[in-house]
């Protein structure tokens, strides 16, 4: 099982590394279907990562951060899903009746996106403090240290879910914006200290 872990994680963490090499040029394109793609085999090969950390670190903070990791990991991928189905079907009809497609990819993406993509982040991050208290608690301070610290994006993805759902957010709120490579690299500087996490583990 651990060292099915590992291979995952580190597969994972080559995909998104290749991702943000060829991003620039996959963006110029249009290949945002195989960006969604990329990024759904990314969560999945995080998945192990997340679920293993309720077994490697002892106590109940850890069960219950795997819970919630484990949980948002699901949800980013269902979006990503959604998301890439969407734009397939998009890509196909859309010489069909061209104005009405452009019309309708903004708000259809960010109906696909916005919402559940921020309360995933929340789960997240939530189920980071958890994991950086068990860490804590099992006397490995220097990981716990750095997950703390990833785990201050919660306050964003808060920001950003409050900006999103109500109607009229005060002006302070607007001026705060989703930014996906923030979001995303927070998720993969996690998912990266824990993978070393459970490497060092194993090895003392």
């Amino acid at each position: 099982m651990f060292a099915t872990t590992l291979a995952f994680g580190w597969v994972g963490v080559m995909l998104f590394l290749l991702l943000s090499i060829f991003l620039q040029s996959l963006l110029r394109k249009n290949e945002f279907a195989l960006i969604h793609v990329l990024l759904i085999f990314i969560f999945t090969c995080w998945l192990p990562i997340a679920f293993s950390l309720a077994f490697f670190i002892n106590g109940w903070a850890a069960k219950i951060g795997t819970l919630f990791c484990v949980l948002a990991l699901i949800m980013f991928i269902i979006a990503m899903a959604l998301q890439t189905g969407y734009i397939v079907y998009s890509n196909k009809h859309s010489k069909e009746n061209k104005d009405l497609w452009e019309a309708n990819d903004e708000w259809m993406m960010n109906l696909l996106s916005d919402p559940i993509e921020m309360i995933a982040g929340i789960f997240n991050w939530i189920g980071a403090i958890f994991i950086g208290t068990a860490l804590l608690q099992n006397n490995y301070p220097f990981f716990a240290a750095i997950i703390f610290l990833l785990s201050l994006q919660l306050i964003y993805c808060l920001a950003l879910l409050f900006r999103t759902c109500v109607n009229a957010p005060p002006k302070w709120i607007q001026s705060i914006k989703p930014n996906s490579v923030v979001l995303n690299l927070g998720l993969f500087l996690y998912y990266l200290i824990l993978l070393l996490f459970l490497v060092i583990h194993h090895l003392t």
